[in-house]
């Protein structure tokens, strides 16, 4: 049986996660988080791809919802490759569908120019391997750069 005071710690970290990617996928388009929301406001929902369990997902998205009511997260559910692809596929068509993306594969995304960086205010409080020095992710679980 799992640990409930982890699921929250989880959870709460994952809220994090969402809510940094989501200002981060439109942060190109507003300064402030005050803009941020009136946009979020006018298009409605967040369509997040997603690697994690379905469950965790889903929990995830119940937190954000909660937290901004107007806000509808859709989320699309499939192994971290089949998201790489995917996104890349969509990169090159011109005509993207996902605001957020949760893959283990970020690096690759950010390698072909697809992310944008962001300096979150809350990624103070993640610990170096966790976040990407250049504000291009955070991540819920350390990342080990290993040189061969």
């Amino acid at each position: 049986m799992r640990n409930p005071s982890k699921m929250k710690t989880a959870r709460d970290s994952g809220f994090v996660l969402l809510l940094v990617f989501f200002l981060t996928a439109s942060c190109a388009w507003a300064q402030s988080e005050d803009e941020l929301i009136r946009g979020a406001k006018k298009e409605g929902k967040v369509v997040f791809w997603s690697s994690m369990r379905i469950d965790d997902s889903k929990a995830l998205a119940a937190g954000f919802e909660a937290r901004y009511p107007f806000i509808k997260v859709d989320i699309f559910r499939a192994g971290g490759e089949q998201i790489v692809n995917r996104a890349m596929a969509e990169h090159l068509a011109g005509k993207t569908t996902y605001d957020v993306v949760n893959a283990f594969a970020l690096k690759v995304l950010q390698n072909k120019g697809m992310l944008q960086p962001y300096a979150a205010p809350e990624a103070t409080h993640f610990p170096a391997g966790f976040k990407d020095p250049q504000n291009y992710w955070l991540s819920l679980q350390r990342i080990q750069r290993h040189r061969v």
